[in-house]
């Protein structure tokens, strides 16, 4: 029953989402980055090519570094829609 319900919450996400892909560049532009953790710099970097507005995430703090601001899901919710 778990699985079916985590299938659930990915097509409802996958319906109202789009994900982004990896380019070469943004594995590149990582390695480069001012961002340490390489995950978190590929995001970021991934996030800068597609001009996305803000980075949602529970690591704020990882994201200083960033040039995509980061917000906390909370964050989020009461500066969008409260």
């Amino acid at each position: 029953m778990q699985e079916h319900s985590a299938k659930g919450v990915i097509k409802k996400l996958t319906d109202n989402i789009k994900v982004a892909g990896v380019t070469a560049d943004d594995l590149q532009n990582a390695l480069a980055s001012d961002v340490s953790d390489y995950e978190d710099g590929l995001l970021s970097c991934c996030a800068k090519r597609l001009k996305v507005k803000y980075i949602i995430t529970r690591n704020v703090k990882d994201f200083t570094l960033s040039p995509v601001p980061a917000l906390s899901p909370q964050m989020f919710i009461e500066e969008y829609y409260f």
